[in-house]
């Protein structure tokens, strides 16, 4: 015996932050987190150290910045 099946999630994402809103109603570039941290989770830098060319020590520094909101 088959029966269908609907999903209709009981919550919903909260409205997007103001200058996001603003941007996609203009046709704008969207502001980054430096420009709008109201509409970004951003975790803490992570540094990662390795070796360039068998010989060349380096350390690059990254930060990973999640567009609100989210769910």
């Amino acid at each position: 015996m088959n029966a269908p099946v609907i999903y209709i999630p009981s919550t919903q994402p909260p409205p997007l932050p103001l200058l996001r809103q603003l941007a996609y109603q203009r046709e704008e570039t969207l502001p980054g987190p430096h420009d709008d941290p109201k509409g970004w989770t951003t975790l803490e830098p992570v540094t990662i150290s390795g070796i360039l060319l068998d010989d060349v020590e380096v350390d690059a520094e990254y930060t990973l910045s999640l567009a609100k909101p989210v769910s």
